[in-house]
């Protein structure tokens, strides 16, 4: 679980295995301390947006891969 700096609890995405792929045909799974890792490089603004983006089903791009849940 994630607090922004307002103390606000974030999206929740680690239940859910992450994919990644840098040309939407081959997508590949993300290990949860490698997303950890990937998350906490990344600024609280667009962290934010990218939980979301992520826990409503869309891909979001960051650096060079898209990431998403994967599908059941």
């Amino acid at each position: 679980m994630r607090k922004d700096k307002y103390n606000i609890i974030m999206e929740d995405i680690s239940a859910f295995p992450i994919l990644r792929s840098d040309d939407f045909m081959v997508w590949e799974e993300v290990s949860p301390p490698e997303m950890e890792k990937i998350l906490d490089a990344i600024s609280e603004e667009k962290l934010i947006l990218f939980l979301g983006v992520v826990r409503n089903g869309s891909p979001f791009k960051l650096e060079n891969f898209y990431y998403k849940i994967k599908p059941e």
